[in-house]
């Protein structure tokens, strides 16, 4: 892991995630923004995204931002691919030195780099950070955007909105049929402890939070900011899932790949339901069966 030095003194990301009509009020007092650059259908992507769910459920103050990049094969899966996602992997590649393009590449704060498994020390890093808020609502079609007074010697920066939409893709349960379910089993099993012949595997592909559209919303120079930016385009692409859309709102000192000195995120109610932890039954499956009739499907009973 690597540290890139800010223009100064880091003064980073914040997130007041508030909401008028599709979320929930988040007080989040140090917030770090994790932006996720990776190949769908990749198993290590895959890992990533199951990791980043874990620590999305356990750390209010984390924003996410999922970018799938675009590989052009025939046979690739191109779901929420976008171009713009490859250009940041080679920008944040020059930045960052890299001999080649990681897959996936995860970046916290614009300054910290993290590779599969150096994920929570990167938001660690990140939380070290001194942050400011944005705050962020939506209203009448249109994202209300507060900024803050930000000290920073650049004076100018870009603001960026992201739009996603609710993590997709299911789990279950993958049970050797040798193993005896008991309560003591089902509670290691909701903690995600290791337990022999037990694994969990994913039903359909896994996509978490993933982005669909970015927009330039204006650059910033040095003073606080108060503006209401029209959602009429995104809805518009989203269509019947416009309400489900969620958005984050992310400021860059310095240019396009510079570091984040704020941030702010609107979690749509969709989306709070489907990746905060879950109170229904998790889908439980036994890989083979003696005889015909002794084939159980169970699932654990809601918390």
């Amino acid at each position: 892991m690597m540290m890139i030095k800010s223009l100064k003194t880091a003064f980073y990301v914040g997130a007041a995630l508030m909401i008028s009509g599709i979320g929930v009020v988040h007080a989040a007092s140090q917030p770090v923004v994790v932006e996720l650059y990776g190949k769908n259908a990749c198993t290590d992507d895959t890992q990533v995204q199951d990791r980043l769910l874990e620590i999305l459920q356990q750390d209010k103050n984390v924003i996410l931002v999922n970018c799938r990049r675009l590989y052009k094969g025939a046979n690739e899966d191109h779901r929420y691919t976008l171009d713009f996602c490859n250009d940041r992997v080679r920008e944040y590649s020059t930045k960052f030195g890299y001999s080649g393009l990681k897959t996936p590449m995860i970046i916290v704060n614009g300054r910290w780099d993290a590779f599969r498994k150096d994920i929570t020390p990167a938001v660690k890093m990140g939380e070290t950070d001194t942050v400011y808020p944005i705050t962020v609502k939506v209203s009448d079609g249109n994202l209300d955007i507060e900024i803050p007074d930000i000290e920073s010697d650049a004076q100018f920066g870009s603001l960026f909105l992201y739009a996603y939409l609710p993590t997709q893709g299911k789990k279950k349960i993958i049970v050797d049929p040798d193993v005896v379910m008991t309560p003591a089993l089902e509670q290691k099993i909701r903690e995600k402890k290791n337990v022999p012949f037990v694994q969990e595997a994913h039903v359909t592909n896994f996509y978490l939070r993933p982005v669909i559209r970015r927009e330039v919303i204006g650059s910033w120079n040095g003073n606080k900011v108060s503006m209401t930016y029209s959602l009429d385009d995104i809805t518009a692409m989203a269509g019947d899932r416009a309400k489900d859309l969620s958005y984050v709102v992310v400021l860059q000192e310095g240019g396009d790949y510079g570091p984040i000195i704020a941030a702010g995120e609107v979690v749509s109610n969709a989306e709070l339901v489907e990746s905060l932890p879950k109170s229904e039954p998790l889908e439980i499956e036994y890989t083979s069966y003696p005889t015909p009739t002794s084939a159980p499907i169970a699932t654990l009973p809601a918390e």
